[in-house]
């Protein structure tokens, strides 16, 4: 999906002779690959091991809310990362 992105909004200006190819990336592909490790595995890794914690100290329902409202927050400010990224360009 990430890289979807990248493509639809840095490489707009090539009008579809190369969308889709990965020999836009090949040289960036381990950094893009570190990143997406970084940025998404290890957050996904911990938030359901912190919750666990926090269900055995505060009980399922004050765990599972604050897993949600965590999870909520995420979404909304990667939604607007997003849009204003596009706006930009």
């Amino acid at each position: 999906m990430i890289y979807i992105i990248f493509l639809l909004t840095h490489y707009s200006n090539y009008k579809g002779e190369q969308y889709g190819s990965q020999s836009l990336l090949v040289h960036r592909r381990a950094e893009a690959n570190a990143v997406l490790n970084i940025g998404g595995y290890i957050p996904a890794a911990i938030l359901p091991v912190c919750t666990g914690y926090l269900i055995d100290v505060m009980g399922l329902t004050i765990g599972a809310t604050a897993f949600a409202a965590i999870l909520s927050v995420v979404a909304v400010s990667a939604s607007l990362f997003v849009r204003t990224r596009l706006q930009r360009e």
